[in-house]
């Protein structure tokens, strides 16, 4: 975490942090890039009071920067991976485990790109909560590993219309990151992120994972809106940063990645605005890229596609969350998958997985069968449809019996918002600390004060407003049980 001046909100983004709990091992670095406000003494008074926190500053408490000030964090970590979270933003609770998961599901994987809110809310002005908006990313697949350099093209696909995440929300290879050079110190106000993106997307393997679990706070005092003011910076069209970053991606690209043309292509067409824009049809673009076809062709594909294919059933608000929770992590462990059902039920993602996720030597049965047999399995699935009718103490402890000594389970439960009778997420941590010693609990908490009403609505009736996510709020906890290798 850099910060320069940040008192007003740094606190807050430190707490978030440290909700993230103790299921994974951190540390935050908080590197001070020459603040005079009483943002030093927060986040010296945060190193003091808490072990896993440290403070760093730059020789003479100078300010060097965003690019030197990320790269003296990334210098002075010691995990494996690194995220970065700006001092006026926030992590939700489940970022870091659910980051953490999607890359041990993609072994082979860089980094991930996550999702994140623009975050116009935090002011409580009921006309600020209608601005929040989920950032677009990189029309890519989700889920699946990237090859470089196919994410550079899929990230700035057109002029001024940039698919970039948030950085709050990107997690990536330490080693990795440090093997392509990290930052740039050049950069000391604007793209130094940009510059993490495009060296990702170059030369490193990437996963993008939609759900939004950070908090991108936009405000007056942010070093974009500081820059407009300025006259430096505008959102869209030429402007010196921008003129900066190309000019860099171009040599970079040359130095780095073979002079490839089709990257140069990118940066040529979407980047470059020191010449005036050009008319006619662009350049064609290498093979290496896959080609895309213009917006109003492909949508008149989509109702084409639409109207041939099968009316697909409604996806319900807890078929949603299943998704999200599910659809990551749906195969870090191999072999044999037992998914408990409902007797009876029917509704799409609450009676078993889709085929597809689960679709190798699956078996499925109801809870009574699954509770009394003595078959264990590589992994559990329990959706939500079971959850409600089990005891959670009795689920994790029948699920403990089940499931393999290297095995993983996955499981959906009620939260305290829908019963409050139900254990909240360190109750249910504890509960699988007592029944499978050798395993470890990540828990996402699911919902909010909308979507809590009614589970079985149509999750597309509720537009963004389903994905928005309030801890004070849990409807739903996906637990995530994998092995503890620390502990074996």
């Amino acid at each position: 975490m850099i910060f320069l001046d940040g008192a007003a909100f740094i606190d807050e983004a430190i707490r978030s942090v440290v909700a993230q709990g103790d299921a994974i091992a951190w540390e935050l670095v908080l590197v001070d890039d020459g603040s005079t406000d009483a943002s030093t003494a927060i986040a010296r008074r945060w190193a003091d009071s808490d072990g896993r926190i440290r403070y760093l500053e730059h020789d003479g408490h100078a300010n060097l920067g965003t690019g030197a000030s990320r790269n003296a964090g990334l210098d002075a970590a010691h995990g494996e991976y690194v995220g970065f979270l700006d001092c006026d933003d926030v992590w939700l609770p489940c970022a870091l485990s659910h980051a953490m998961r999607v890359l041990a599901h993609h072994a082979d994987a860089d980094a991930v790109f996550g999702g994140a809110w623009r975050w116009h809310s935090w002011t409580d002005d009921p006309a600020d909560r209608v601005l929040d908006d989920k950032m677009v990313l990189p029309d890519s697949m989700t889920h699946e590993v990237i090859e470089p350099p196919e994410l550079f093209a899929d990230i700035y696909l057109e002029p001024d219309a940039f698919r970039v995440p948030a950085i709050c929300s990107t997690l990536i290879d330490r080693a990795s990151l440090l093997r392509v050079g990290g930052f740039e110190d050049s950069f000391r106000n604007l793209y130094e992120d940009q510059v993490l993106y495009s060296k990702i997307a170059l030369q490193l393997r990437a996963v993008v994972d939609p759900r939004p679990l950070a908090l991108y706070r936009q405000h007056e005092a942010s070093a974009c809106h500081v820059a407009i003011d300025a006259g430096e910076w505008q959102w869209t069209g030429p402007s010196e940063p921008l003129r900066h970053y190309a000019e860099w991606l171009r040599t970079y690209i040359v130095d780095n990645v073979g002079s490839d043309a089709a990257s140069l292509e990118v940066v040529r067409r979407n980047l470059d605005r020191s010449e005036s824009p050009r008319s006619g049809l662009p350049t064609a673009r290498p093979e290496t890229f896959r080609r895309r076809l213009p917006e109003p062709v492909r949508r008149m594909a989509r109702t084409v596609r639409d109207r041939v294919r099968p009316p697909v059933p409604p996806t319900t608000v807890v078929a949603h969350w299943s998704e999200q929770f599910l659809a990551p992590i749906a195969g870090p462990i191999t072999g044999t998958t037992l998914v408990v059902v409902a007797p009876g039920a029917h509704r799409q993602w609450t009676d078993a997985p889709p085929a597809e996720v689960f679709a190798e030597r699956t078996t499925r049965c109801s809870w009574s069968d699954a509770a009394t047999a003595s078959t264990t399995y590589d992994r559990v699935v329990v959706p939500f449809a079971v959850a409600t009718t089990v005891a959670t103490a009795s689920l994790i402890a029948g699920v403990g019996r089940r499931v393999t000594a290297d095995g993983a389970a996955f499981l959906l439960v009620p939260g305290p918002a829908l019963d409050p009778a139900r254990p909240d997420a360190d109750v249910v941590v504890e509960m699988v600390r007592s029944a499978l010693p050798h395993h470890r609990a990540a828990v996402e908490s699911f919902g909010n004060a909308a979507t809590v009403a009614d589970l079985d609505a149509v999750a597309t009736d509720l537009g963004p407003l389903i994905d928005r996510h309030d801890a004070a709020v849990p409807a739903v906890f996906g637990i995530a049980i994998t092995p503890d290798r620390s502990r074996q």
